[in-house]
């Protein structure tokens, strides 16, 4: 999955993460402080991951351990860096949501269901 960013003069792409089965869908949010946040299905562990790009280093943490959720996940940062996820599980029955806090952007909260 790449990711593609202007550095005022030209545009230029790096990626974010290697998948080598098609995705679902993927996410993308920029903090207050222009981090870079990415919520993805992750085809392999069918589940959800979240990568935030900080000082040019990508880091991956995994949202949910549960397998066949991830599903068409969707990100936003408030304006207190909070990053809110949604996403569903992959019969579509269930609309999960989780919460990372700053700094560290750890998962704080547990998923709720």
């Amino acid at each position: 999955m790449m990711c593609t960013f202007w550095d005022g003069v030209s545009w230029w792409q790096e990626a974010v993460v290697e998948l080598t089965a098609p995705r679902p869908a993927a996410a993308i949010a920029v903090g207050p402080d222009g981090v870079v946040h990415v919520a993805y299905h992750d085809p392999v562990a069918h589940a959800p991951q979240y990568a935030r790009r900080q000082n040019g280093i990508w880091t991956i943490t995994a949202v949910d351990d549960q397998d066949d959720t991830g599903w068409y996940p969707d990100i936003a940062v408030d304006e207190f860096g909070f990053l809110h996820i949604v996403y569903q599980t992959a019969d579509r029955r269930d609309l999960l949501y989780a919460t990372l806090m700053p700094p560290l952007h750890q998962l704080h909260l547990p998923v709720v269901r």
